[in-house]
Order: structure tokens, then C-alpha cells, then sequence
């Protein structure tokens, strides 16, 4: 599924170059706010799977087309659990395409992580980036698709 999700994703972009639109151009719905400060919300998935949690701290780094929305978490992540972090203001970062995920493996354990959202609450825009991966113990950083839900 998030080879399909990539490929749609490429597809798109190419289309809209092809077309002469640039990534502003895939922008729609209500504008950001005038100070160009988003208000976000996290939501992170972990698998319900035997050692599916983590001790570790977690970084994303969310990519838009007016940049990009950064935060490190400090806190358990628990098998089965969905967890919100938030809210928080950013630079607005726009339409979200990609999240890059890292797990900071001082704790040196695995982690299964199902999937990660944004919620940028001014616009009501939600983003959803698929993963169903394991992070190994020591896993490097891991780049997801996203797309609007």
C-alpha cells in the first residue's frame, strides 16, 4: 500500500509540473492564518503487536509546500496506544506530502508505528501518513507518504 500511495503521490507532481503549476498551486481550501503561524496537533498510532512499544523518544518532521512543521517527543510510546501531542504553533507549512519519522534509539528497543497524522486545526485540515513498519532497535530515519484525509 505505501509503494501504491508513493507512486500516486509522484504521479500527481509530475502532472502538475507537465501542467505548468507550481506546488503552490495544489493549495486550496481556507487561507493560513495572516501571521502565516499554524496551530497543530500529533496523533501517533503504535501496532498491538508483542513488543510493538517503544521507550524511545520520537522526531517528525512533517514537509509541505510552504515548509515544514518539526517536533521531538518526548514520552513512551504503548502497544495499541493512539496518542495525540498537542497543540502546538509552527510556521504554517501548507499542503503536507511527506513525514520523515526517527526514533532517537537510546533506549535500543523496536517499535511498530501504524500510522501518523497532522491536524492543523485553523484550516480543519487533517493528514494521514501510512507506515504499518517496524522501527528496529537501532532503525534509522524512515520517510512516509502523506495525504490529505
Amino acid at each position: 500500500m505505501r509503494i501504491r500511495t508513493v507512486l500516486t503521490g509522484l504521479a500527481m507532481t509530475a502532472g502538475m509540473m507537465l501542467a505548468g503549476a507550481g506546488p503552490a498551486a495544489a493549495v486550496a481550501g481556507p487561507s493560513a492564518a495572516a501571521d502565516g503561524i499554524g496551530t497543530y496537533r500529533i496523533t501517533f498510532a503504535t501496532g498491538d503487536l508483542d513488543n510493538a512499544d517503544t521507550d524511545d523518544a520520537v522526531r517528525v518532521t512533517f514537509v509541505g509546500t510552504t515548509g515544514s512543521v518539526d517536533k521531538r517527543i518526548e514520552r513512551d510510546f504503548r502497544r495499541g496506544e493512539v496518542y495525540t501531542y498537542g497543540p502546538f504553533t509552527s510556521p504554517n507549512a501548507g499542503t503536507i506530502s511527506q513525514v520523515y519519522v526517527t526514533k532517537s534509539n537510546e533506549e535500543r528497543d523496536a517499535w511498530y508505528l501504524n500510522y501518523v497524522q497532522l491536524h492543523e486545526q485553523g484550516t480543519g485540515w487533517l493528514f494521514h501518513c501510512e507506515a504499518d513498519v517496524w522501527f528496529p532497535q537501532t532503525g534509522p530515519k524512515r520517510l512516509f507518504s502523506c495525504v490529505k484525509a
